[in-house]
């Protein structure tokens, strides 16, 4: 799939059209008739077989993550079921000066995630909406090989320490499969109806 630059849905659509043009080719021969064309069709659902298994090990929506916790850490948890993100929470309390920068607070959270898998800690709506506290990286990456604790950075912006409890949830946590580019320099790139506009160019 990667060497065809092919997506997950782009591969499925390759072989089920490989499939109708192998039957048609062999069915539309009348020799191939009885045992042969079983066969054939064994081969073909085969073949859909080993792709939809390869294709799920590496792109599935969900998967099983391990993961160790540090003495007083908590499961990263999702609120709801539909949720994309699971909630991570602080692991001991850490109070936060007023104009302080990249304060690190522990979550105990250490992840094995699968090769071509990738992990965002993102912040919480609430609490850039109810606090001044900002995440300092604004988004960490993790890659799969990272074996260390997810640390979460914070900024306070406001006039007044704030103090994080054990508990709290401070961040949250997205997982995804990471998809790799092959960069293809071109001399000019296709035109669209956005063009080169940026930076606010469809208003506020």
């Amino acid at each position: 799939m990667e060497d065809q630059e092919l997506n997950k849905e782009d591969a499925k659509q390759a072989i089920n059209a490989l499939n109708e043009t192998l039957k048609e080719v062999i069915y539309g021969e009348e020799q191939f008739t009885g045992n042969k064309k079983i066969l054939v069709d064994i081969v073909t659902d085969k073949m859909l077989h080993i792709f939809n298994a390869a294709a799920e090990k590496y792109h599935s929506y969900s998967i099983e993550l391990p993961m160790t916790l540090e003495d007083g850490a908590h499961v990263p948890t999702y609120a709801h079921d539909s949720d994309a993100a699971a909630d991570l929470y602080a692991m001991e309390d850490v109070e936060i000066p007023a104009h302080f920068m990249s304060v690190p607070v522990k979550t105990g959270v250490h992840i094995q995630l699968p090769e071509g898998w990738v992990a965002f800690v993102l912040p919480r709506s609430s609490i850039g909406a109810k606090t001044p506290l900002r995440l300092s990286n604004s988004t960490g990456v993790i890659d799969a090989p990272y074996r260390g604790e997810i640390g979460v950075l914070y900024d306070n912006i406001g006039i007044e320490p704030y103090q994080i409890h054990k508990g709290d949830r401070i961040a949250q946590m997205y997982v995804m499969p990471s998809y790799r580019f092959k960069a293809k320099v071109v001399d000019t790139l296709e035109d669209s109806d956005r063009g080169e506009k940026g930076f606010g160019s469809t208003g506020i």
